[in-house]
């Protein structure tokens, strides 16, 4: 789901948006300002994943080093 910021990104400066658009220009600046369509970021989930698996990934490298010598 897009989210209209309220400040333009350049100047800070008030957005008046047309619902119907994507993009807006702000009337102070000039800076083309669109919507934000990232609603959420994946890097937490990412370093969770890092945190959870890291450890067995450790033993499976050392168990896999036993094995091969």
């Amino acid at each position: 789901m897009a989210t209209f910021p309220t400040k333009c990104s350049r100047c800070g400066a008030p957005i008046n948006w047309d619902e119907s658009a994507s993009s807006v220009s702000c009337e102070f600046c000039g800076q083309l300002n669109t919507l934000n369509t990232k609603p959420f970021s994946l890097n937490p989930i990412s370093r969770q994943l890092e945190k959870t698996f890291d450890p067995v990934k450790r033993v499976l490298a050392k168990n896999l080093q036993t094995l091969v010598q």
